[in-house]
């Protein structure tokens, strides 16, 4: 039987419950080490399988419970899009008296969506600051401080072990871009994704500047079960796509890990993709589209109309743009190097990323002390 059960589905949550399952791994318990079972689906199943990790490959909680030798000491999930199974076991743990944590990657993500229903609310969740914690009491009134833990995001102890710049130069290397023009990263998500991407490339031939751009798409994109939520994304997704290689200069498919485009680019781009947080632990420039029919049509739905500004445009750390104006002076920011500056201290201010994995730790150690 396993001292703990953990799951994960999209990229953001698979990458910070990663780090969290080998900090468990790595706690010790008088007389023994603590022993860790992985479900993995969506992005998640792909992942590890690259890995070689055995893992539970399940969407069921009835058949990912026949997949255990008993109920383990405690349950630890990533809040991804949809709730998926780590939602879903919940109920499940809570009647056989398992504690709870859910993980945040994202502030304020799907809780009043996926996990809206009370039914699902986990014992304990995970946030990275105070505007965090403040977000999941705005949506759970009902539930108690004391049960929100902020202890920061896993991702920022991965990114603080980069160096930025050898990653730039390899990077740019890999996809044979120009190293005297500017790259820029897009960042896809679900939903309005081919939206912001028309939108960027307005901006882009707006601003009347050669760059070189880089393509990064949701996995989800690929994924039958996944788009039968999003009718249609995946065509319209492919001409948004085919739109950007006629009008911009060079176009290239990400490759790899979402970490090294970001560490490439001069900026990074999108509605409100996890690739933020680590643009802002880089302390690179960033930018989101939040015009009506593009972030800020999807970001409240997917918060269930929770938030419409997303928290690091509050805090100053990454330029929103409404209206092709906007954009085309954001992406003259860049170029000019005036955004980085502008944007720098309020970066600063928002993150803190400490070295040595002491977020990851810290959760493994609050997790363990449930047991």
């Amino acid at each position: 039987m396993a001292d703990v059960v953990t799951v994960a589905m999209d990229p953001g949550g698979t990458r910070s419950m990663l780090l969290v399952d080998e900090a468990i791994r790595k706690l010790w318990l008088p007389g023994r080490d603590l022993s860790v079972q992985i479900v993995g689906n969506g992005y998640a199943a792909g992942f590890l399988k690259a890995l070689k990790r055995p893992f539970i490959d399940e969407r069921d909680a009835h058949r990912v419970l026949s997949h255990l030798d008993g109920y383990p000491k405690v349950f630890v999930t990533s809040m991804c899009s949809l709730g998926g199974v780590g939602r879903d076991l919940i109920p499940f743990m809570r009647a056989h008296g398992v504690p709870t944590v859910a993980i945040q990657d994202q502030w304020g993500a799907h809780l009043l969506t996926a996990w809206r229903d009370e039914h699902y609310r986990p014992d304990y969740i995970v946030v990275n600051d105070r505007v965090a914690a403040d977000i999941v009491k705005r949506a759970w009134p009902k539930y108690s401080r004391k049960r929100i833990k902020i202890l920061g995001y896993a991702i920022l102890d991965e990114l603080a072990k980069y160096s930025r710049a050898a990653i730039e130069w390899s990077e740019r290397g890999k996809y044979g871009l120009n190293r005297n023009l500017p790259v820029l990263y897009f960042s896809g998500q679900l939903g309005e994704t081919d939206i912001a991407l028309d939108n960027l490339v307005a901006a882009i031939v707006a601003a009347e500047k050669e760059v070189q751009l880089i393509l990064g798409l949701h996995p989800g994109l690929k994924n039958e079960e996944r788009m039968k939520a999003y009718p249609g994304l995946g065509e319209r997704v492919a001409r948004a796509v085919e739109r950007a290689r006629e009008k911009v200069g060079r176009v290239v498919d990400r490759e790899g890990d979402e970490v090294y485009a970001v560490a490439a680019a001069d900026v990074t781009i999108g509605m409100y993709p996890t690739a933020f947080t680590e643009a802002i632990a880089f302390r690179r420039p960033a930018i989101a589209d939040f015009a009506r029919r593009a972030g800020a049509s999807s970001y409240e739905k997917a918060t269930g109309g929770l938030m419409r500004v997303h928290p690091l445009v509050e805090l100053g750390a990454v330029r929103q743009v409404t209206n092709r104006r906007q954009y085309v002076s954001a992406l003259r920011g860049v170029y000019s190097g005036h955004l980085a500056k502008q944007l720098l201290p309020f970066q600063e201010k928002a993150f803190r990323v400490r070295s040595g994995g002491k977020n990851a730790e810290d959760i493994a150690k609050f997790c363990a002390s449930l047991m």
